[in-house]
């Protein structure tokens, strides 16, 4: 418990405060996202186990469970239902609030570094984009959120109820308040306003969706024992929450 009280605000601090170095610059430049961050979500949990002396799988983090046929349908049941709630907020947005879809690519910039004609542009962003939201996102968020963090938080709190077979606790429901505060608090100068970016910003709307995901993966986590369940549904839903967005 002590570990994820020092080490969410200390990586949060890190990561949001990485706009005081040329590192996203150069990322936004080059590939357009937050790679950099995405893959430290990866890292660092794994290094802290190492550190540890503990296993991966003690944490849900294996592959073992791509070969096991519930986990892979379990991810994918939930995507088709969360596919199906965004279509059916994309046709009442389209219908009703008067607004578009685009493709989710990289700012106007992006486009200045690559010294080829507007398709390729396109085809770029959009793999990297894919790249981005399937594989960043959906294992690093995975591996840090649900593999370290709840993992973590379940071992100090245990899993006292059960809900429709799957025993949960506190370590749910933490995880997934974590998770929407990550994706609520946006990048800032831990020193004050300068260069444009404030000293602290706060999406409140962003942070209640994501938490609310955080819910879903963190269930299918406990579920199945693992992240390669949650991950696959992460990844799915970036397809259609991270691909396409309203305008």
């Amino acid at each position: 418990m002590a570990e994820v009280t020092l080490l969410v605000p200390a990586f949060y601090f890190l990561i949001k405060s990485l706009v005081l170095t040329p590192i996203p610059l150069i990322q936004f430049r080059l590939v357009g996202w937050d790679f950099f961050a995405h893959a430290l979500m990866a890292v660092v949990p794994i290094a802290l186990i190492k550190l540890r002396r503990q296993r991966l799988r003690d944490y849900g983090i294996s592959l073992r469970q791509l070969r096991e046929p519930e986990a892979i349908q379990l991810a994918i049941a939930a995507s088709v239902i969360l596919a199906a709630v965004w279509l059916v907020l994309a046709g009442t947005l389209l219908q009703v609030g008067g607004y578009q879809l685009s493709l989710n690519l990289p700012d106007a910039w992006f486009a200045k570094t690559w010294p080829v004609n507007e398709t390729w542009i396109t085809l770029i962003g959009v793999a990297l984009t894919l790249v981005f939201e399937v594989v960043f996102c959906g294992l690093g968020e995975e591996v840090m959120f649900r593999g370290y963090i709840q993992g973590r938080l379940n071992a100090a709190f245990g899993r006292p109820w059960t809900i429709r077979g799957t025993r949960i606790g506190w370590g749910l429901f933490l995880s997934a308040a974590l998770f929407g505060f990550g994706h609520g608090l946006g990048f800032f100068n831990p020193f004050g306003e300068k260069d444009g970016w404030s000293h602290f910003t706060f999406a409140g709307h962003a942070a209640a969706i994501t938490g609310l995901q955080g819910l879903i993966f963190g269930w299918v986590r406990d579920h199945t024992e693992g992240i390669a369940a949650p991950a696959i549904l992460h990844a799915l839903i970036g397809l259609f929450y991270g691909i396409i967005i309203f305008s």
